[in-house]
């Protein structure tokens, strides 16, 4: 148990200097001619950016980075996905529900995120919604391996 505690205080320690590290760069940069402007990375690198800024709970930075990689590359599921995990975390149950119906739109066989999905809408108490998400999983073991989570939104109906 302490060594879990102790490693994940190791982890929010590094991310907390990667991130004050990115900052000061960020502001350097800005004072040098806007080299490292948000406005001119890549998707990827704004993920990337996005998932330090959650790592640290700054869930509104998260939210602008993931938000501008949705608008580069639209028809990218995971651009979306990674919405619908910072609005889940900000309890805007209902924004993160538009955000993954939006990735499951983009990436319909993606159980990962169908998977999501279900358990949102048993959490919002849409359990009807929540076991027809868990049906339409692709693939006969993809059922089984959530069988028990679906046996759970069948009995809250």
């Amino acid at each position: 148990m302490t060594v879990r505690i102790m490693t994940g205080l190791r982890r929010v320690a590094v991310a907390s200097l990667m991130y004050l590290a990115t900052t000061t760069t960020a502001v350097g940069a800005q004072q040098e001619g806007g080299r490292n402007d948000s406005n001119t990375w890549s998707p990827g690198k704004l993920r990337s950016r996005g998932e330090e800024a959650l790592s640290l709970r700054n869930f509104d930075e998260a939210l602008q980075l993931y938000k501008k990689a949705a608008e580069l590359e639209p028809e990218n599921g995971i651009n979306y996905f990674q919405l619908f995990r910072v609005r889940n975390r900000m309890r805007k149950f209902e924004d993160a529900l538009g955000s993954i119906e939006k990735a499951l739109e983009l990436e319909p066989a993606n159980n990962s995120y169908r998977s999501q999905k279900a358990k949102l809408l048993k959490s919002l108490g849409q359990c009807d919604r929540a076991v027809r998400e868990y049906y339409e999983m692709v693939g006969e073991h993809a059922l089984t391996e959530y069988i028990e989570s679906l046996q759970e939104a069948e009995q809250c109906e």
